[in-house]
């Protein structure tokens, strides 16, 4: 008997039948199954919404973004949650930046390695991590555990106090790495959070693009407030707020209510280990079998490009010698508020040249990306002021952030839906791996081989008009070939 059903794909490549939504490629399907697991589909989407509280009426009116916010409460204090919590974590970093290179004192001509540690301190947790977190959402309440590892980011940045009043650069690092070990098992609850709060497409898609919005917004107001209160007040102020902020944040959950829990009694008969399994190695199988597998490693390559960024803020904040200290942290502050705000730019500017109903505009979209990269980053190498360089880094952010976002886009496009989780998680650790490479590569260039970061900045210029090649080459004698096959895949799942 041929039964139909409404699958979601959540965020670690299982399914649930928790309503429909474009940001996770979902599918109707026609698939063979027994009355008995309809009904308890069927029963699971009912409890879902159920627990949503989420009125009848509010399908009525038509999707705006002010209608998401003020209508849906779940959502709204979930959002005041994310931007809370994202400021406070761009004011740390910010500062953790400053107390090393305090601690460095005489030492500051080779902070470029240091630095660079605390970047692959940050970055790689959530490589290693993201299954266990994906296993944590799926099997655990969602918003039970984002209160709970609040609770712990609280606690995490005071002890770069301690850092601070013992003058420990390792023990810098070692706060850096538990701070990255909370985010590995906060990401994949806050993002598998989301689908269960907003069930119409529509709004699904606007969910995104402000959840998108506020990370660039906060990046901006976390990363240049970080430089001014370093500069005002000193550097202990930040972690004070940043564990302020994570408290806030525990509430904002709080207050959200309800269950939020979508494990199924079939988890139980399955290890830890064997799903890590399904995710990961069944996952790079079907990659490698598949002729869209270029497609994961576009954003491998962006990061490759501006993952040395962030190494390049610190030198040319400090690249004026006679500049006081305050007037340094303000410089790295306003290098990364450009940053945030060429991601936010990046993808409302050219939002209106792309379309979902072709996605080989989104692939050119990507393409045109590391086009950007590369004007920005030989812009930052050829032009001496600082506000040039302020200038040139949103260029090459607005690339980034185009690159990162549409490619994102086209997986969950080529993808099918039952495979979707999985090859998220694969594209996602491979482009932190490559951003960890690029960061650690651009300090050894500046302290071993004494490469000036201007000169860093045009090899980052270069790398990125390599890929633009390649990936010109790719859309034009490639590309085809993927759409097919993902139109077939999609033709046979219906079936």
């Amino acid at each position: 008997m041929e039964q139909q059903t409404n699958e979601m794909l959540l965020p670690d490549g299982k399914k649930g039948d928790l309503g429909e939504h474009k940001y996770f490629s979902v599918t109707v399907l026609e698939s063979k199954s027994s009355e008995y697991s309809e009904q308890q589909s069927l029963d699971q989407l009912e409890n879902v919404q159920e627990r949503q509280n989420i009125s009848k009426d509010s399908d009525e009116e038509v999707p705006t973004y002010s209608n998401l916010v003020f209508n849906n409460r779940p959502f709204r204090l979930y959002l005041a949650s994310y931007l809370i919590t994202t400021a406070g974590e761009w004011l740390t970093y910010v500062a953790s930046i400053e107390l090393l290179e305090q601690l460095l004192g005489s030492e500051r001509s080779t902070s470029r390695r240091y630095v660079s540690f605390i970047i692959v301190c940050r970055l790689v947790p959530n490589f290693v991590l993201i299954p266990f977190g994906g296993i944590l959402a799926d099997s655990r309440d969602r918003r039970r555990s984002m209160i709970m590892l609040d609770l712990f980011g609280a606690i995490a940045p005071l002890f770069y106090l301690l850092a601070s009043y013992y003058r420990s650069i390792e023990m810098i690092y070692m706060v850096t790495l538990s701070q990255a070990i909370i985010a590995a098992f906060y990401e994949p609850c806050r993002s598998s959070i989301l689908p269960l709060m907003v069930k119409e497409d529509e709004n699904m898609r606007m969910a995104t693009t402000l959840t998108g919005m506020a990370w660039s917004v906060m990046t901006q107001v976390g990363s240049g407030l970080g430089g001014l209160i370093v500069a005002e007040y000193g550097i202990s102020s930040c972690f004070i707020l940043d564990s302020a902020t994570f408290i806030i944040s525990a509430i904002c959950m709080y207050m959200v209510e309800g269950e939020w829990d979508v494990s199924e009694e079939g988890q139980e008969e399955q290890t830890s280990w064997e799903r890590i399994e399904d995710m990961c190695v069944k996952g790079l199988k079907y990659i490698f079998n598949s002729k869209f597998w270029p497609l994961v490693f576009l954003k491998m390559t962006t990061s490759l490009v501006y993952g040395g960024g962030d190494i390049l803020n610190v030198s040319f904040a400090e690249e004026d010698p006679y500049s006081t200290t305050a007037e340094q942290s303000t410089k790295l502050g306003a290098l990364f508020f450009s940053i945030g705000l060429g991601c936010m730019l990046g993808p409302l500017i050219f939002e209106p040249f792309t379309n979902m109903g072709n996605p080989r505009t989104v692939l050119n979209a990507c393409v045109l990306g590391f086009g950007l990269q590369a004007i920005g980053s030989i812009g930052v190498g050829y032009f001496q002021p600082f506000s040039f360089t302020l200038l040139s880094t949103i260029i090459r952010a607005m690339g980034s952030s185009i690159t990162w976002i549409d490619s994102q886009v086209l997986i969950q496009t080529v993808v099918t839906s039952d495979m979707l989780g999985r090859v998220v998680a694969i594209d996602y650790g491979l482009a932190l791996a490559a951003e960890a490479l690029s960061a650690v590569v651009a300090a050894f260039l500046q302290d071993r081989y004494n490469v000036s970061p201007r000169e860093v900045s045009m090899m980052m210029g270069g790398e990125a008009i390599v890929f633009l090649v390649l990936w010109i080459c790719y859309r034009i004698f490639k590309s085809d070939a993927i759409f097919i096959e993902a139109k077939g895949e999609q033709s046979e799942s219906s079936t």
